[in-house]
């Protein structure tokens, strides 16, 4: 209860002119079906200069989602079971316009591209994505991952 509170407290401040206070870099509150993912958009948005929250979301997501189609199943599987919020980025990207039949990067490329990302970011964004996933999984399943995602 209390943060759905807080959720529609700050959704309300950030629709006011300027913001709550003045202050204009209030953070948007994440859904709560990404909530698990924060650590990882948070490493991204750091990574990719300029990103917003909702570019962070569906870059992500776009990288989990071309992973899963090209991916055997048991070895995303075990991305999405180490890296919490894949699947639900992975679909977030899909439900935001991302083909469900992605068949490779410049599938995932010119959907960013039409979501506001520069070639730059998107280039950023591989290596940042794929480095959480390099921390999480054996060398092997993170081989895999950097293979589909190329």
């Amino acid at each position: 209860m209390m943060r759905s509170v807080l959720v529609v407290l700050l959704t309300g401040c950030l629709l006011l002119a300027g913001g709550c206070g003045g202050a204009k870099s209030v953070p948007e509150a994440l859904p709560s079906s990404l909530a698990s993912a924060a650590p990882l958009l948070n490493s991204v948005s750091a990574a990719v200069p300029g990103l917003s929250q909702a570019q962070a979301i569906l870059g992500a997501g776009s990288i989990f989602g071309l992973a899963k189609a090209k991916m055997p199943g048991e070895q995303y599987s075990a991305v999405s079971g180490a890296v919490p919020g894949a699947d639900a980025l992975a679909s977030e990207a899909v439900a935001k316009g991302l083909p469900s039949n992605v068949a490779g990067m410049a599938d995932v490329t010119k959907f960013l591209k039409k979501s506001g990302l520069s070639a730059e970011q998107v280039g950023k964004l591989i290596p940042a994505v794929g480095n959480e996933v390099k921390s999480k999984v054996s060398p092997e399943v993170a081989n895999a991952f950097m293979a589909a995602i190329s």
